[in-house]
């Protein structure tokens, strides 16, 4: 009996202790897994930030081509519509043959590097569809606007590739044995270039509607104005009532043109070539109001930029605590006032509000365009009471801001991580 009690103390104690080794070597492996796990995230966040870094360079590329936009013929010579993103090596790439290719090293000690590519299509490809390269940059300008063809340059689709790679023999490339790519991401995303396509009739102030029959919902009041440089409109309006220019002899309009129905279209669409969900996810700051922009402690904006205000049914209000001193375009979804402000408002630029009502009060001017794409009830009011109160047609700064701030920009909205693979 006592050997049977010791044998059966034995075999407990053996249990217990294959039991604690079984757990060590489970808890092991649990640490284990876990830091190949956070390992592997690590790899693939560098993977995802290299094909990040990728589009940058590549947005870059497009804006610092000196001849725009990049079409058909230039900056290079040739014919297929993909033919004009041709980055070159010692300025732009390290491999030419393949387009845009860039690499850093992450750990020396590892050898563990990184590199994007974002492909151009050769041309030998090119000329049989079937092995066009679908990754490659393409021209997509015919795709996504009407009035345009592909070879144009002014819509590009790109796909960057970023891969993590152990770098053990530098003569091979990054996927060639030795070495061997540990990460890998893909993202794809649009580059447009913005316009400014304001309405064949010249003017400083665009109304799509004058406001219902019976009243004036455009009122130019006491001392403000609205005019048109030589020969334009100070309003170009479309339907409704006309201007109510105030009992105060300064306060006028300089001339009126009441458009016909079709003539007149003040969608983003026509006057941006984009919609204004796209507008807004390609603008320089987005915000749902006016104390959200980026003000200095001084409160001055940045010189120039592109400013969208998404307030639908609020109103965004620039005042003497925020107010609208810089220039560029203020795209406002929502209602729009400009209150008075002790050391004046000085814009130049184009204002854009849509789907809302606006109210501006002197001392002010504004130098470029107003355009009110305001088809309810909304109406428009300019009252110099406080001020003077001027918007005046300016085509030369319409012009400068064009050539500023219609350049290539990337449209985040088609924006995509397809995936992250080994």
């Amino acid at each position: 009996m006592k050997n049977e009690k010791g044998i059966a103390l034995l075999y407990s104690l053996l249990l217990s202790v294959i039991i604690m080794a079984a757990l060590a070597v489970g808890a092991q492996l649990i640490v284990t897994s876990l830091r190949e796990s956070h390992k592997q995230k690590a790899i693939y966040a560098q993977g995802e930030a290299i094909a990040k870094a990728g589009i940058a360079e590549s947005l870059s590329w497009f804006r610092r081509q000196q001849k725009q936009p990049i079409a058909v013929g230039y900056p290079v010579v040739g014919t297929y519509p993909d033919s004009a993103f041709h980055p070159r090596e010692n300025t732009d790439t390290l491999e030419e043959s393949v387009g845009l290719v860039g690499e850093i090293v992450l750990d020396e000690i590892l050898s563990l590097w990184a590199r994007y590519e974002v492909k151009r299509q050769n041309s030998d490809n090119y000329a049989d569809p079937s092995l066009t390269d679908p990754d490659a940059v393409h021209d997509i300008t015919g795709q996504k606007l009407q009035s345009y063809k592909t070879g144009q340059g002014l819509v590009w689709a790109i796909q960057s590739t970023g891969y993590v790679f152990v770098k053990r023999d530098p003569s091979k490339k990054h996927n060639e044995p030795p070495n061997e790519v540990v990460g890998r991401a893909i993202i794809s995303t649009e580059f447009r270039r913005l316009t400014i396509k304001l309405p064949s009739v010249a003017a400083a102030l665009y109304i799509d509607r004058g406001g219902p029959s019976g009243g004036k919902r455009l009122k130019v009041l006491n001392k403000a104005e609205v005019k048109g440089a030589t020969g334009t409109y100070g309003v170009v309006r479309r339907g409704g009532q006309p201007a109510d220019i105030g009992s105060a002899p300064k306060g006028y309009v300089s001339s009126e043109f009441n458009a016909n129905t079709t003539s007149l279209i003040l969608e983003p669409e026509r006057i941006f070539e984009v919609s204004a969900d796209e507008l807004k996810l390609m603008s320089d700051y987005l915000v749902s109001s006016v104390p959200k922009l980026p003000y200095s402690s001084s409160r001055d904006l940045p010189a120039i930029g592109i400013y969208y205000i998404d307030c639908p049914g609020n109103t965004a209000v620039f005042n003497n605590n925020y107010p609208l001193n810089t220039s560029g375009i203020i795209f406002v979804n929502g209602n729009l006032s400009i209150q008075s402000c002790n050391t004046g408002t000085y814009f130049t630029g184009v204002i854009y509000v849509n789907n809302g009502s606006v109210t501006i009060n002197g001392p002010i001017l504004i130098s470029g365009a107003l355009i009110c794409n305001n088809k309810g009830l909304q109406y428009v009011t300019i009252n110099g009471s406080t001020g003077s109160a001027e918007i005046s047609y300016d085509p030369e700064i319409i012009s400068l801001v064009r050539q500023q701030l219609t350049q290539y920009r990337e449209n985040k909205s088609v924006y995509r991580v397809h995936s992250v693979l080994k």
